[in-house]
């Protein structure tokens, strides 16, 4: 697997990230994410009692969140 990264975050070849990592992969707070998954805005993978996110997921999420600009001149 090549290596995964997203504004200089880099997260080598792991599938599955920390809380922590995919937050600076987002470039949003760990606050956030935390929000995010209660309000199951975003998937998640439960590893025992521990939360982690799948780069894979991490990427359709920022694709779904995309908003074209209305550029008509």
């Amino acid at each position: 697997m090549s290596n995964i990264s997203s504004g200089g975050v880099s997260l080598g070849s792991a599938r599955l990230c920390t809380l922590h990592e995919a937050a600076a992969y987002l470039g949003v707070t760990e606050r956030w994410m935390r929000r995010a998954v209660v309000e199951r805005r975003l998937p998640f993978v439960k590893v025992g009692r521990l939360v982690r996110f799948d780069v894979v997921d991490l990427d359709a999420y920022i694709a779904s969140q995309r908003v074209e600009s209305d550029n008509t001149q």
